[in-house]
């Protein structure tokens, strides 16, 4: 039913318009990513979405060490790990952040406003091991901002605080 879907150009225009070779895969995003590395996958990705925060449940196991781990695994050395993190009661840019930190990675928000192509505002922590990458996107975009997270508890597959993260 979902690529169904996604690929119906009443509702969606990206798999359509979309030059890049599209593979959907169905299921957890994170087991899929695991499965993924388990066949040997590796540098893969130039951009990797994870787009999965903005309803009620928030899947807490996409944003720990753990997942950043395997992240950065599948992406290419130049790639982009983008996170959507729009959230009407969580402010999720400090997890990310922390976890960027820990793996010494540079990192930036950019808040998009609605506009012709979208429907909604929205919130983005971009991540990449190259500090290049993420300059240019924080002089391009209109609004954007470098984030530091001071003592920031990491979060992994043992230990969560979404408490500390209500807005």
């Amino acid at each position: 039913m979902i690529p169904r879907l996604a690929a119906d150009s009443r509702y969606f225009r990206y798999l359509q318009d979309s030059p890049a070779k599209i593979d959907l895969t169905l299921g957890d995003g994170r087991l899929s990513l695991e499965s993924e590395l388990q066949k040997g996958a590796r540098d893969q990705f130039d951009i990797l979405i994870v787009d999965a925060f903005n309803g009620d449940a928030v899947p807490v196991h996409l944003l720990t060490q753990e997942a950043f781990q395997d992240y950065l695994q599948l992406l290419k050395p130049g790639g982009v790990l983008a996170i959507q993190v729009t959230n009407t009661f969580l402010d999720l840019r400090p997890v990310v952040v922390a976890a960027a930190e820990h793996f010494a990675l540079a990192s930036v928000w950019v808040h998009t406003e609605k506009n012709q192509h979208t429907s909604y505002e929205n919130d983005w922590v971009l991540v990449s091991r190259d500090g290049r990458i993420i300059d240019s996107v924080a002089a391009a975009a209109k609004h954007a901002a470098k984030l530091h997270v001071p003592q920031k508890r990491l979060w992994t597959d043992n230990y969560s605080n979404l408490f500390r993260a209500l807005r």
